[in-house]
């Protein structure tokens, strides 16, 4: 036994001394950043973005006049982000407004136990959307092949490592994540390429099971925000023209559907920017994700709306106190 298990010692050593500094190296990372950045500001924090990737492209906290933090992720579903809402609500004393992203097709979509971002929540948010799994303690275990990949493509070119701030905004992209720059934001040399709308399935599929469940998720985290006096802001970032022109009738129904129970609602609104700056390529990565030069645009966009909403709350408050 003795000799087993000083056998297996031998084998495991060199292994972890070659995977122990590549699984720290690629801790450092998005996560970690929103992570901390929460942490270390959530005394502070008035405005909470959540939603998937096409708002954490879309805003940069650290541009917004208020005091941001966006817990926005790549591939997040509705009930992942109201994981994260219900985690960080109670340690978030100033939380005034929650921007929520309402993209098309957000209803129609959940995050199961197959979940590929399953392990990133549990490590850095101490979230688990899964039955434990001691794998996903740990990016490798939890996804070797692709961090393996991650990894060698960084050390191979810096080009491939996007830069973010501390907020977790990436503010200077990768090569390989700009398809529009990769075409010169020439739209015929994008149509030819069968590059764009690989993200149209997901937008226009219909699921009534998800749609049902995401519909009361929303409303418990509105009664929540009302409880607390918070802003409930659902909001649709920019998507490009292309992106724009080829959803379905249907999806859009179904979102406006959801919307029509809070017409009358003035905790709760719906800021719908998808056709803007829909015609310049310029300002987007892909079909559905702002570059940092269009999120520079949005977020000031944001900022002047949000404004707005302050003026009236505090004329509202005023009003109340006469």
């Amino acid at each position: 036994m003795r000799k087993f298990l000083i056998n297996i010692a031998a084998f495991a050593f060199p292994l972890v001394l070659i995977f122990a500094p590549m699984e720290v190296y690629l801790r450092d990372n998005i996560y970690q950043a929103k992570s901390d950045y929460l942490e270390q500001h959530k005394e502070k924090i008035e405005t909470l973005i959540l939603g998937p990737s096409y708002s954490w492209r879309a805003i940069n906290p650290e541009g917004m006049e208020l005091p941001t933090a966006s817990l926005a992720h790549e591939a997040s579903a509705i009930n992942t982000n109201l994981m994260l809402f219900e985690k960080f609500l109670p340690q978030l004393p100033r939380l005034k407004y929650v921007l929520f992203d309402l993209s098309l097709g957000y209803m129609e979509n959940d995050n199961d136990q197959r979940w590929e971002s399953n392990h990133l929540f549990n490590i850095y948010y101490d979230i688990q959307n899964y039955e434990p799994d001691v794998k996903n303690n740990f990016l490798l275990t939890a996804n070797f092949r692709f961090y393996f990949k991650l990894f060698c493509a960084y050390m191979k070119d810096e080009k491939n490592m996007e830069r973010y701030n501390e907020s977790g905004f990436i503010y200077d992209v990768s090569d390989f994540n700009d398809l529009f720059g990769q075409y010169q934001y020439d739209t015929t040399k994008l149509k030819a390429s069968g590059e764009l709308f690989k993200r149209l399935p997901y937008q226009n599929s219909i699921h009534d099971e998800c749609y049902s469940k995401n519909e009361k998720l929303l409303a418990d985290m509105v009664a929540k925000c009302k409880d607390r006096g918070i802003q409930v802001v659902f909001v649709a970032p920019p998507k490009f023209w292309m992106n724009n022109k080829a959803a379905t009738a249907e999806v859009v129904e179904r979102r406006e559907r959801f919307l029509a129970s809070y017409e009358e609602d003035d905790q709760v609104v719906f800021w719908n920017y998808e056709h803007v700056l829909e015609d310049d390529p310029h300002y987007f990565l892909d079909d559905t994700h702002l570059n940092p030069q269009g999120a520079e645009i949005f977020t000031e966009i944001l900022n002047r709306r949000l404004g707005g909403l302050r003026l009236n709350r505090q004329q509202a408050q005023g009003s109340d106190l006469r």
